[in-house]
């Protein structure tokens, strides 16, 4: 049982939470809020892909993005030759220097995106976008390259990424509540009397920087952070409800 499924147990049959209990589950989703951090990912992508960009005539490469080809609809489809390499086009000697080119695009591109994936607010969102537009461009300007693989879903990281951070401090907060409530017997009036030294402060919405709304009534709460309308996340588990048993929704 993880760390969410823990709490949602126990928040949802309203069982008093230890001192243990409690250390336990908050260290464990400040971890996975910081595992869900990306800009150390895109990072080890921006080495991998590089990578395969200095290798593309080896047959394991064209191999594996072949491969990658066959997923599904909506997908450039990468020709392979009899002897496994990719689309001549890419394995012509004269083919190098785009190669090159290529390679520093991702060096440029992906280390925009590291800097960019993990910041919250609407600048670093209307940057994001930009970016996203940028990259966009330049792979509609060549339709068979392999760099498709890599940044076709790119765009959607930033905004999971940061909905995900979003539900565990939803969490951590839901958290504070239920040793409060075990402690004096009440749910707290307002979220700022739960707070210690490891949680010191409300954390802000991390696409708006609004705070959270914390909603008493009766021996339930809720708390829910704000997530943009137009974003595909908005239902990701940003709310806590103790009273239905439903504690992640």
């Amino acid at each position: 049982m993880d760390a969410i499924d823990c709490l949602e147990y126990l928040l949802g049959v309203g069982r008093p939470i230890t001192r243990d209990q409690f250390e336990s589950l908050d260290k464990r989703l400040a971890r996975i809020e910081s595992a869900y951090r990306l800009q150390n990912s895109i990072l080890v992508e921006r080495a991998s892909t590089i990578t395969m960009l200095e290798n593309i005539n080896e047959p394991r490469v064209a191999e594996h993005l072949g491969s990658m080809a066959a997923f599904g609809p909506g997908l450039p489809t990468i020709s392979l030759a009899p002897e496994d390499s990719l689309n001549e086009k890419w394995c012509k000697p004269s083919y190098e220097m785009n190669i090159i080119q290529q390679q520093l695009w991702v060096l440029e591109t992906m280390t925009a995106v590291a800097e960019v994936i993990d910041i919250p607010g609407q600048e670093a969102t209307a940057e994001w976008d930009a970016l996203q537009a940028k990259i966009q461009s330049h792979l509609q300007s060549d339709p068979e390259s392999p760099l498709y693989f890599v940044f076709g879903g790119i765009s959607n990281l930033r905004a999971s990424g940061l909905a995900w951070r979003q539900r565990l401090f939803a969490a951590r907060l839901a958290l504070r509540v239920a040793r409060h409530r075990t402690e004096f017997e009440k749910l707290p009036e307002r979220l700022e009397v739960t707070l210690d030294e490891d949680l010191s402060e409300i954390p802000a919405s991390l696409f708006d920087k609004t705070p959270p709304r914390y909603i008493v009534n009766g021996d339930a709460f809720t708390i829910e952070y704000s997530t943009p309308s137009s974003s595909r996340h908005t239902s990701i588990f940003r709310t806590i409800d103790v009273f239905s048993g439903s504690a992640l929704h």
